[in-house]
């Protein structure tokens, strides 16, 4: 059930008060006072989202209440319309001067004023939700930031850029497929932020482990594997902690299935072909295509036409067709976006 709104009426005119009630009692939640200093106080101990302020007040009038409201960090963003008897454009430009977003002169038609209420109501709602959003936002980017620095201890932060990047080109071009009809421009923008922590399991791993050049043991290749679901379960717990920040479901997704394989053959759940999601089957081609592009120092760059060739034949089963397909038809830029950063790697060395 959704939340009452709250009205805070001001008004030292039993009579004005009496109709404020009846015109809003049965779908608002109301309370009314009849001066200045008890409306703030009120509004300190339950902040409302709409004012009726009355301006000819004794003690603090209108203007003076507007002005505290509208400086008060907890109840700026309180809706205030100013409910009076003065016409003057003078009058009603001090009301706004001080903060008022709206002015309402007596006699007002009461249907008038109900609906300036419920517009008021939906402005504060927009912003409401704006500002819940900013925030998630601000505290996803934190969280994302502090994730990847602990990431770049483990992956190449070119291999960070690089996984970005493929799985952008690769989706726009699998766009063009009308069975992909699930990849519109939230897709891309989602894919484009979650894609880089698809390896983000591994911080929790031991440096020996993730740094061992000789080949793993079997023990050693499992707890490896892990890094899907350690992954997986760090970011669900983000899709908790910030709801409304969309990439993060996608993120969980693809760090726990970027290992699954097309034929059924990969880990942790063994899925096969439409059982992965989508973005997950993307970056898996394009985290194989980067680590098989990728030379060690003083060796010589692969060459992104035999790794195309070999993923388009030998080990073709592993992925999607239709993403193998998406694959050669942008290959070029694939290779361009490649050999720039091969060029890039040798001149630093």
């Amino acid at each position: 059930m959704p939340p009452v709104n709250r009205i805070l009426a001001v008004d030292d005119n039993p009579i004005n008060l009496e109709i404020i009630k009846e015109l809003f009692e049965a779908e608002f939640e109301l309370q009314l006072v009849d001066n200045g200093k008890d409306a703030l106080k009120v509004a300190q101990e339950c902040p409302p989202d709409v004012v009726l302020l009355d301006v000819m007040m004794p003690d603090l009038n209108g203007y003076e209440v507007c002005s505290h409201f509208k400086s008060d960090p907890t109840l700026r963003h309180s809706q205030v319309i100013m409910v009076s008897a003065n016409t003057e454009l003078q009058d009603r430009l001090q009301g706004y001067q001080t903060g008022a977003d709206d002015y309402v002169t007596r006699p007002f038609n009461p249907d008038e004023l109900y609906a300036k209420v419920c517009v008021n109501l939906r402005n504060k709602s927009t912003f409401d939700a704006a500002q819940t959003q900013i925030e998630d936002f601000s505290g996803a980017t934190a969280e994302v930031l502090e994730l990847l620095s602990n990431l770049d201890q483990t992956e190449s932060g070119k291999h960070l850029d690089r996984i970005r990047i493929y799985s952008r080109l690769l989706a726009t071009e699998l766009r063009q497929d009308s069975a992909c009809s699930e990849i519109d421009d939230a897709f891309l923008r989602k894919l484009e932020q979650a894609s880089p922590l698809h390896d983000v399991g591994k911080i929790a791993l031991p440096d020996e482990l993730l740094n061992k050049k000789e080949k793993l043991t079997s023990e050693e290749r499992s707890q490896l594997e892990r890094h899907t679901l350690i992954g997986h379960d760090i970011l669900k717990g983000l899709v908790l902690k910030c709801p409304r920040t969309d990439f993060f479901s996608m993120a969980a997704e693809i760090a726990r299935w970027h290992h699954e394989s097309f034929d059924g053959s990969g880990y942790p759940d063994g899925l096969r072909k439409g059982e992965i999601p989508l973005a997950a089957r993307i970056v898996k081609l394009v985290d194989v295509f980067d680590a098989l592009t990728t030379h060690e120092p003083g060796a010589a760059p692969p060459d992104p036409v035999d790794v195309r060739d070999y993923l388009t034949g030998q080990v073709a089963s592993k992925f999607d067709p239709r993403l193998l397909d998406a694959m050669l038809n942008c290959f070029d830029d694939l290779r361009t976006v490649c050999q720039m950063y091969q060029t890039e790697k040798s001149a630093n060395l």
